[in-house]
């Protein structure tokens, strides 16, 4: 994302920095693909406790931004006490997409053409107004934590900052900023001015969205090499299916001779068929055992489900169910998964050892999903050794593009 396509403003009292100046040796490619991390925080902030939740970030294997800042902002919380109060709000754009993920006391603000409106107001969600936002619980070291998305389209301006300077600051003046398209960097101490001096506020221009880069495939050599293959060679002598050819010959004559039956030449092929291709007589498949729910047995937490999130609209060709569990596995543990799709799609039941399962074939649709912890021994029954996690349903547009 370069300066060209957005376009950033810092009020007097912000930290002004952004996931490049934190982390400087973050690969372009990745940083591309993962989207440009922006950081609301008070200069007075623990710079330390922001790296790790930059690399957090963007050395997650997920790719769905919003469960993935919530960790690294939960994580951020727990690890560093004194982040609370300082640091307000996570957001990353990329592509067409910004997500929000913050705490109660952050503020966004969208300027589009003559319109200005809230995104991102946890309080007012609480009072009854209409905002797509996601609550996720507070525990006992980590505040409660709201997320959204948004879609982007060119010339919109965002405003970022906390309650008590958002209360100062009127549509009509963020309204003026993204008509008049000068800089940034003015607009955003001009308009902190007006709010509170300790509240921090970050604007940010989207002149030009950029998409998000594929995957480089690894070229293909011009010619490829061709396996050298063995020369054939001609068997001398009497061929063995002219062998086998007269000993079923034979042996329908022999069984013609012993039975007496008459027999017709044009039934010869049907003799020789039943002989030596008998139909198979069907058999009932035993059933597979199903894991026991034995309440003794039950020792661990569940599972926490990871990605996709609740609600989530997927449109990509594959999805990747990813949970996480923190416990010493033994050879014996298995993860027991289960996705439930739209009445046309069968079920999937799986066992796997990894925390990570992907499902390329598809319905568009509504799907829910769930993991559980099992214990399976050869010989004995599966056995679960916790309880499924809460089951997470998400959209699923199988083989859009």
């Amino acid at each position: 994302m370069d300066s060209q396509s957005t376009q950033l403003g810092y009020g007097h009292h912000t930290l002004p920095m952004t996931a490049e100046d934190l982390c400087p040796d973050l690969d372009p490619a990745l940083l591309a693909r993962k989207g440009r991390l922006f950081l609301l925080a008070t200069p007075e902030v623990n710079q330390q406790a922001l790296v790790w939740i930059c690399r957090d970030y963007y050395s997650s294997r997920s790719f769905d931004a919003v469960p993935t800042l919530v960790h690294s902002m939960t994580q951020g919380f727990r690890d560093h006490g004194d982040l609370e109060g300082s640091l307000f709000l996570l957001a990353v754009q990329r592509g067409l997409d910004m997500y929000l993920v913050g705490t109660v006391d952050a503020i966004v603000r969208l300027a589009r053409f003559n319109v200005a409106r809230d995104l991102f107001d946890p309080l007012a969600v609480r009072a009854g107004f209409r905002m797509a936002l996601t609550e996720h619980a507070a525990t006992v070291h980590t505040p409660a934590l709201y997320s959204t998305v948004w879609r982007l389209v060119r010339g919109d301006v965002l405003l970022m900052t906390t309650r008590p300077a958002a209360g100062s600051i009127r549509s009509e003046g963020l309204l003026r900023v993204a008509r008049s398209g000068g800089s940034m960097q003015r607009a955003a101490r001009a308009l902190s001015r007006r709010g509170r001096a300790s509240a921090p506020v970050i604007i940010v221009r989207f002149s030009q969205i950029m998409p998000v880069p594929d995957v480089p495939v690894p070229p293909r050599p011009d010619s490829e090499p061709q396996l050298p293959q063995a020369p054939r060679h001609h068997r001398a002598g009497t061929s063995p299916v002219l062998v086998a050819g007269l000993i079923a010959f034979l042996a329908v004559a022999l069984m013609i001779w012993r039975t007496g039956a008459n027999l017709q030449v044009s039934d010869i092929p049907a003799y020789l068929q039943a002989f030596f291709f008998a139909e198979p007589t069907p058999t009932t498949p035993a059933e597979s055992a199903e894991v026991q729910e034995i309440e003794e047995h039950i020792t661990y937490e569940a599972p926490e489900l990871v990605s996709p999130y609740a609600g989530a609209r997927i449109t990509a060709p594959q999805v990747e169910l990813v949970w996480t569990m923190p416990v010493e596995r033994t050879p014996d543990m298995r993860f027991e998964l289960l996705v439930e799709g739209p009445a046309n799609v069968p079920p999937v039941r799986t066992l796997t050892v990894g925390e990570q399962y992907t499902l390329t074939e598809g319905e568009p649709g509504w799907y829910r999903w769930t993991v559980r912890l099992i214990s399976v021994t050869e010989g004995e029954s599966p056995v679960a050794l916790s309880p499924r996690a809460e089951t997470v349903t998400f959209h699923w547009s199988a083989g859009a593009q």
